[in-house]
């Protein structure tokens, strides 16, 4: 990592050039997202929630308003990016400007009284809060049940005022619903490096519609700090910090990027990781269908010697693309087996046909029981790696404690050993994780890296203060290896939650914690990594009992509803394949187009790599 680069993932000064910079200067009217309604996918239709999408034009503040009425307008008006001066009309100091963000709601939950003194009033307004839109333009949901207590006060003796109510007193922030934020907001992925430059990292931003150009406004942001939550996981940018913002002009499909001469200086390496940072920051977001990427007017070098870059130019940088040969499941012996059926791991004295060649079987030892396997994951690989296929299985014995097997699929070493084992998740980097569980509720999270000749020494995961009275009962590693979805059971029912992979030199730790889609009850093997930036989740939801497929994206503002069969009870996917479940009835069923089809019948715990 660069000097400067360490320097933006830690923090720093913001250009108004940065989507931050671009909030601050609509500042008099800015919008936030709200938390993701649901959209039914190829079954449904869309349920745009409540809010306020009243189809009511803003006015400016006319004589004779109420407070509340002061209030209300405001709040309808702070959406009007591109005319901030009806929003300011409602307040005493039109130079007023928020620095907090955006607070995202559903107004079916909102309530609001009000109380009259002389020349002063306020008004207090309850909010059903569902999110924040962040400064540096990402956002996050809040808990379910989350409410913003919001007190205004208004005043009908400044001097602006002339004897009307104004808002003289509010918070720092914005509040917009969602469908105020739609309005207000254009949406892009921006993509950083994973913290030793191997792969790139997505992150949703909200830029406002006020932004004169929308691509540069995203390529601005990549020479800015990272956002906070994502630098405190050692995601960074390989280019420099720069006072000076790239320009991007856009014709015929072809995107050309003009970057300041100081990149110029950047080596090999870091050429290869910013041009896919901005050929993925571009085209992902479907801003053009090629990249040029210039300094000062003349091409920047690559190792690809590729002028015009597309996503296939730089693919090796994709945590999405992976090789895979389909998914694995356990047969209703305790036997691992290939999508077609193959055993993957065989009993002593035998050798497996797995990509690496034959070697000694992990089977039983003389004397003993071979391992009855409840669920196995293979490791994700990238396209054109070598050596043998990983495995990662847990086995149960006659007395239902569990143990944990690593290794290849043919040399398979049994490594830990609890009363039970969460189902094991691999990221790209060969790193395994899984919670293993004790007496009394005990619990720990445990990574350990495993390569086809070494058998892995794990370590424990320190947890954020908020699980601890939770009980994990799955955990997903995101293949770029900086985030985990966590499935927690608690008193009160089942909640996903999204948190980052903090390394330092005391250990490894998970930060950051956030609930994602709070009013869905995921099951215990029901999330999945679909790709970097959405979750698969089986899950029942808010006043239902029936078990449904969601796909979530990670920042929580979109849900999407996938139908699946009645008894499904653990899901898999990976990009580019058709979702996978295993049923109540031991079959395994993929999603072929809009239908599910069964394609194995005594079958259980499907898992594509990951």
């Amino acid at each position: 990592m660069r000097a400067g680069s360490a320097r933006r993932a830690a923090g720093g000064a913001v250009r108004l050039g940065s989507i931050a910079g671009a909030l601050a200067c609509v500042a008099g009217c800015m919008a936030v997202p709200t938390g993701g309604p649901v959209h039914a996918g190829a079954q449904g239709g869309a349920d745009g929630g409540e809010g306020r999408n009243i189809q009511v034009p803003a006015a400016y503040a006319v004589e004779g308003l109420s407070p509340k009425d002061v209030v209300g307008g405001f709040r309808l008006a702070s959406e009007v990016l591109s005319n901030p001066a009806i929003s300011r009309s409602y307040l005493a100091d039109p130079s007023w400007q928020p620095t907090g963000g955006v607070h995202v709601i559903d107004e079916s939950g909102e309530l609001v009284v009000f109380q009259i003194n002389g020349d002063t009033a306020t008004v207090r307004v309850i909010d059903k809060w569902i999110g924040t839109i962040f400064t540096d333009g990402t956002y996050q949901p809040e808990p379910a049940g989350a409410t913003a207590d919001i007190t205004y006060t208004l005043t009908k003796s400044a001097p602006s005022a002339k004897g009307e109510w104004r808002i003289s007193k509010l918070p720092d922030y914005l509040v917009l619903d969602r469908s105020e934020v739609e309005n207000a907001f254009q949406q892009g992925y921006v993509y950083y490096l994973s913290p030793g430059g191997q792969f790139l990292v997505p992150v949703r931003v909200f830029v406002p519609r006020t932004a004169t150009d929308f691509a540069a406004a995203l390529v601005a942001q990549l020479v800015q700090p990272v956002p906070g939550w994502l630098a405190k996981a050692g995601v960074f940018s390989a280019l420099p910090a720069s006072d000076q913002a790239p320009t991007v002009t856009i014709s015929a499909g072809v995107a050309t990027v003009d970057l300041p001469p100081q990149f110029a200086n950047l080596n090999g390496t870091e050429r290869d990781q910013a041009s896919a940072q901005i050929t993925y920051t571009l085209l992902r977001t479907g801003l053009a269908n090629q990249v040029r990427i210039d300094v000062g007017g003349q091409p920047l070098p690559n190792s690809r010697q590729a002028s015009l870059q597309t996503l296939k130019t730089w693919s090796a940088f994709d945590p999405d693309v992976i090789r895979s040969s389909g998914f694995v499941y356990v047969d209703s012996s305790g036997v691992v087996r290939s999508q077609s059926g193959e055993r993957l791991v065989p009993e002593q004295g035998e050798t497996s046909s797995s990509p690496g060649g034959p070697s000694a079987s992990p089977g039983a030892q003389p004397g003993t029981s071979p391992p009855h396997f409840v669920s196995a994951v293979p490791a994700p690989r990238v396209p054109g790696s070598a050596g043998p296929d990983l495995l990662a299985a847990v086995s149960r014995n006659p007395d239902n404690t569990e143990d944990l097997y690593v290794g290849p699929v043919n040399g398979l070493k049994k490594v830990l050993s609890a009363g039970s084992f969460t189902t094991p998740s691999w990221d790209l980097l060969g790193n395994v994780w899984t919670v293993q569980q004790g007496p009394g509720g005990s619990q720990q999270v445990v990574v350990g890296v495993a390569t086809a000749t070494s058998i892995p020494k794990f370590q424990g995961v320190s947890l954020d203060a908020n699980l601890s009275s939770n009980l994990i009962v799955g955990l997903k590693v995101s293949r770029d290896g900086t985030r985990v979805a966590l499935v927690t059971k608690s008193t009160t029912g089942s909640q996903l939650w999204i948190g980052r992979i903090e390394r330092t030199e005391a250990g490894v730790s998970i930060g950051g914690l956030y609930p994602l889609a709070p009013n869905l009850q995921p099951v215990v093997d029901g999330v999945s990594w679909a790709s970097a930036t959405t979750l698969a989740v089986l899950a029942t939801s808010s006043g239902s009992d029936t078990v449904t497929a969601w796909f979530v994206d990670v920042d929580g503002w979109q849900t999407t509803l996938q139908q699946v069969p009645f008894d499904a009870t653990t899901l898999s996917a990976i990009p580019n394949a058709p979702l996978v479940i295993g049923t109540k009835s031991k079959q395994i069923e993929v999603l072929n187009g809009a239908a599910w089809q069964v394609v194995v019948n005594a079958g259980a715990a499907p898992n594509y790599p990951g």
